[in-house]
């Protein structure tokens, strides 16, 4: 084994031991400060109403209220200003992306390996599915949420927004293309994503053997050369955030606060207990996406990357990220 491949699985095995160690100081954490805590009835919120009894909350779990209706405003004027950078108009929002919830006044942009796979479940659970269903279901997911959600008109969508919470979740662009390509290439996911390593298998600059997966430089070719894929599509061309004023715009690295406010804005902590929410973040978010971003885009060459970096050039600037880090792991030869 190079000193490179075992530098990298020393940060693995390092990265992972402080990730258990984390996630047993925070459980215990949980579980005592339930057990002190005074019952208390929960309130019913609705929507946008921000009362007294909403800033209690956030009090109580030590977050301000007002800080973070500031990042949200802040956050949306940078979304608003880069729509006007690159005078994008006129976009026709992709219906089929979103979930109404109109019990709960509710409306989602899913937004592919940002937080998705979570929130079709906690959508689910809105519906009226139980946990235990949940599990044993042989249906997926998606078709056991669009039995309870359909997928909306443009009318509907319009209508709804008007009266709704809506929200969207982002994400580093290239983290998210990189957490597809980790997803498509494992063994567990082969049923799922079969037909697509095909096509990706059988184009001109395919390389590797045909029994192997595609390696991510063939991956990222494939992505160039189809960019119009709700896998790895841009969030600007698939959730339209220009011509959809979201109340909230939550960001993956800052999700569990983020989600705890729409829940305590929406009125939801009866359903989605916020204790809850958070030891299932802490149980599934492994960071291993993150740990593997220098691993994998050094493998790309510069041209690459420069045209990745044009394909998500609108949405790296509508929500504040920076692919600058992208370009400083490219081998220099």
């Amino acid at each position: 084994m190079s000193s490179s491949s075992f530098r990298f699985y020393k940060v693995r095995i390092s990265s992972f031991a402080k990730f258990l160690s984390f996630l047993m100081f925070t459980l215990l954490y949980v579980y005592f400060t339930y057990n002190a805590m005074p019952a208390r009835k929960t309130a019913v919120i609705r929507n946008k109403n921000v009362t007294w009894k909403i800033i209690k909350g956030f009090e109580e779990r030590g977050i301000d209220l007002y800080a973070m209706e500031e990042e949200m405003a802040s956050r949306r004027e940078l979304l608003f200003s880069t729509c006007q950078k690159f005078r994008i108009q006129n976009q026709k929002p992709k219906v089929w992306e979103y979930i109404i919830d109109a019990h709960h006044s509710l409306v989602w942009c899913k937004v592919h390996k940002a937080a998705s796979d979570t929130w079709v479940h906690y959508f689910n659970i809105l519906g009226g599915y139980n946990e235990g269903f949940l599990r044993k279901s042989k249906k997926s997911p998606m078709t056991l949420l669009r039995a309870k959600f359909p997928t909306p008109t443009l009318s509907q969508l319009q209508s709804a927004l008007r009266s709704s919470l809506s929200f969207i979740i982002v994400r580093d662009p290239l983290e998210r293309l990189l957490s597809t390509y980790l997803s498509l290439i494992e063994p567990k996911n082969e049923r799922y994503y079969s037909k697509l390593k095909k096509r990706i298998k059988n184009m001109p600059f395919a390389e590797s053997g045909t029994k192997t997966p595609p390696t991510f430089m063939e991956f990222v070719k494939y992505v160039l050369d189809n960019k119009e894929d709700e896998f790895w599509g841009t969030t600007n061309q698939f959730c339209t955030p220009c011509m959809i004023n979201f109340t909230v715009i939550v960001k993956l690295e800052t999700l569990l606060d983020d989600q705890e406010y729409i829940l305590k804005r929406a009125g939801l902590e009866d359903i989605l207990n916020p204790t809850k929410v958070r030891i299932h973040y802490l149980v599934h978010e492994k960071g291993r996406t993150r740990n593997l971003l220098p691993h994998y885009y050094q493998q790309l060459n510069f041209d690459l990357l420069y045209d990745l970096a044009n394909m998500y050039q609108v949405d790296y600037d509508m929500f504040g990220y920076n692919i600058t880090k992208y370009f400083m792991y490219l081998t220099l030869e």
